[in-house]
C-alpha cells in the first residue's frame, strides 16, 4: 500500500473501513488457498495483503477510539 493510500484510509468513514476490511480478508483467504495449492506465482502478495489488513484495522481502531 502506497503512502497516499494510507492517507486516504484516514479520510474514510468507519463503515467504509469495515467494508474495505471485509474485501481484504476475502482476497486474503483466496490468496492463501492459491498459495497452498501451489498456484500462486508471487507468494509475497500474501504478506503484503496481511499488512494492509493490519493497517486498515489500526485506522479503524483509531476511529472507534476517537468517537468513544
Amino acid at each position: 500500500m502506497k503512502q497516499n493510500d494510507i492517507h486516504k484510509l484516514h479520510e474514510l468513514e468507519a463503515s467504509e473501513l469495515i467494508q474495505k476490511l471485509d474485501e481484504l480478508r476475502t482476497s486474503f483467504v483466496s490468496l492463501r488457498m492459491q498459495k497452498f495449492s501451489h498456484k500462486l506465482a508471487n507468494i509475497a502478495q500474501v504478506s503484503h495483503l496481511a499488512k494492509d489488513i493490519a493497517r486498515v484495522q489500526t485506522v479503524l481502531k483509531e476511529k472507534m477510539k476517537a468517537t468513544a
